[in-house]
């Protein structure tokens, strides 16, 4: 049985494959590096391949939407967390406007951080 029997990197011969510390960018599993005489690529667990450049687009674009998935979320619990600020405030609570008002500074401050990189 050669190479081309099987679709399981594990079974390339020693030498030929490597785990890496590298997450595919489509779905997140263990990437392991292929290398042969003359190619070399990255493949995950499932399937996923990618050749070195289309590997450092492929995470390029997964870290941009990380990113903006970040500032949606830290803008989220901003607004969230001015509007349990107001609530607490409107109850007499002193100590949650505070806590609340801090989490949304926070969560705002680091939205305006990502969006600088992003813009």
């Amino acid at each position: 049985m050669d190479m081309n029997d099987s679709d399981d990197p594990g079974f390339l011969a020693p030498g030929e494959t490597r785990l890496t510390r590298m997450a595919c960018p489509d779905c997140n599993g263990g990437l392991a590096e292929i290398r042969l005489p003359h190619l070399t690529y990255y493949r995950c667990h499932v399937g996923h391949h990618f050749a070195p450049h289309s590997l450092a687009a492929a995470q390029s674009q997964a870290l941009e939407t990380k990113l903006w998935t970040a500032l949606a979320g830290l803008e989220e619990t901003a607004a969230f967390a001015r509007h349990l600020a107001e609530t607490s405030a409107e109850a007499g609570d002193p100590d949650s406007t505070r806590e609340q008002r801090r989490s949304a500074d926070r969560a705002a401050r680091l939205a305006r951080l990502i969006r600088a990189e992003l813009d």
